[in-house]
C-alpha cells in the first residue's frame, strides 16, 4: 500500500513537469520540423527529376548511398564494440 500512495506522489510531481512545455521547447520542436520538412521535399525532388538534382550524373550514382550505410554500420559496430569492452573490463 505504501508503494502505491509513493507512485501516486512521484506520478504527481512529474505528471506538473510534463503537462507543462516551455516555449523554448516548442520553438526547438518548430524548428526541427522544418529541418525535416526541407529533407522530405528534396528527397522528393530527388525521386521526380532524379540524381542531376544532386548534381551525380555519372552511371555509379548508388556508390554514395553504399559508402554512407558502410560508413554509419562501422560507426555503430565501433561502438558496440568499444563499449563491450568496457563492460568486459
Amino acid at each position: 500500500m505504501a508503494d502505491v500512495i509513493k507512485k501516486r506522489i512521484i506520478d504527481k510531481e512529474f505528471v506538473k513537469i510534463l503537462e507543462s512545455t516551455p516555449s523554448s521547447s516548442k520553438i526547438w520542436i518548430a524548428g526541427l520540423l522544418v529541418v525535416i520538412a526541407i529533407g522530405l521535399v528534396a528527397f522528393v525532388l530527388q525521386v521526380i527529376n532524379g540524381h542531376e538534382v544532386t548534381g551525380m550524373r555519372d552511371n555509379v550514382v548508388w556508390g554514395v548511398y553504399i559508402i554512407n550505410f558502410i560508413f554509419f554500420v562501422g560507426i555503430s559496430y565501433s561502438g558496440a564494440f568499444i563499449s563491450g569492452i568496457l563492460h568486459f573490463f
